[in-house]
């Protein structure tokens, strides 16, 4: 809180329960090109274009936490870098509430029951200064704090990328010089993460920025409909 100590915990376990309303049909349809274009390919890069408050964070955490469902693949590492301290608490707002979600949803619909559907995930705070000490779970993390950690080689900084096997960017247009950084060091891993980009910005094709994050995220570029990546306005 503003002006005092921040109380929030480093780590909290979720438990399933009840959930939310099903993806809007163009969230859905996100959702299955990231899976087909990135999420289905080892090591796989992608960066998903939707406008601000069409639902990017839980359209990206209800993608990846389902084919890690799908898959068997559980529990995931997953590490979610955001630009600023809100953002961080929204998103790790977000992993609670859909885990709850689609845990049940799966519940109630499983047909294969030799398929186990997760009952717990770990989800980490890890900005702000906190520590941690890593499971496998959710890891939410700054900008901030990443650079400050690799400067004094936090041996958590490294474990958590040696772990990673899904590094997804908030806002990729933004501090794109260390976002690139990082990207070359994911790439020159023995077994890379899927590293997906979230952003609100249309891609031009004159910009330098553009040209950074076209090199990070292989050209595949994700949105509800063909084209608007380069114009969000055909998204609304």
């Amino acid at each position: 809180t503003r002006g005092g100590k921040d109380s929030r915990t480093s780590q909290e376990i979720v438990q399933s329960s009840k959930g939310l309303p099903d993806l809007v049909p163009f969230q859905q349809k996100v959702k299955s090109r990231l899976t087909e274009k990135c999420l289905d390919i080892p090591g796989g890069r992608g960066l998903v274009v939707m406008p601000t408050g069409s639902g990017k964070t839980r359209t990206m955490i209800e993608s990846v936490l389902d084919w890690c469902f799908e898959n068997q693949d559980w529990p995931p590492n997953i590490v979610w870098i955001a630009d600023r301290e809100e953002l961080c608490e929204q998103a790790f707002q977000s992993f609670k509430e859909v885990f709850v979600n689609l845990t049940q949803k799966k519940r109630d619909s499983l047909v294969d029951k030799s398929m186990e559907v997760p009952s717990e995930i770990s989800l980490f705070r890890y900005w702000g200064g906190r520590n941690i000490d890593t499971v496998p779970g959710a890891v939410v993390t700054s900008v901030q704090q990443l650079q400050s950690r690799e400067e004094s080689s936090d041996p958590v900084f490294e474990e958590i990328f040696a772990n990673a096997d899904f590094v997804i960017v908030d806002e990729a247009h933004r501090n794109i010089d260390y976002i690139d950084e990082l990207s070359t060091k994911l790439s020159e891993s023995e077994n890379p993460p899927r590293m997906i980009g979230l952003t609100a910005t249309p891609m031009r094709r004159d910009s330098v920025e553009t040209a950074i994050m076209t090199e990070i995220f292989d050209s595949n570029f994700i949105s509800p409909i063909k084209g608007s990546e380069h114009d969000v306005e055909k998204m609304v």
